[in-house]
């Protein structure tokens, strides 16, 4: 019942009450300014494409970006131009913990 799980990218339920899945990836590229970028989905997906995060769907303490490179997970959302990234968490469904210096 809990155990769905396949590979990397593929379904891990966030809840049991909740059969929401999430994908991973990592973090292409993130305009810090304009509060947009775009996640790599790792290998083994269904995703064919980049996928487009906005900073308002990214679950943090503190600011909300991203640094190139960076593991995430994430839900994906049919948007009006393709597929949007909502949920976006730190691996492990984590809050980022933001901090500017």
């Amino acid at each position: 019942m809990f155990g769905l799980v396949k590979s990397v990218t593929s379904v891990v339920p966030r809840t049991a009450a909740c059969l929401r899945y999430v994908y991973t990836g990592k973090c292409k590229w993130f305009n810090n300014k304009k509060g947009y970028g775009f996640i790599i989905p790792d290998p083994g997906s269904d995703l064919t494409t980049d996928i487009f995060v906005h900073q308002s769907s990214i679950k943090s303490s503190g600011f909300r970006f991203l640094k190139e490179g960076e593991s995430v997970e994430f839900d994906v959302t049919d948007g009006q131009k393709g597929k949007v990234a909502t949920n976006v968490t730190a691996p492990g469904g984590l809050a980022f913990n933001r901090v500017l210096v």
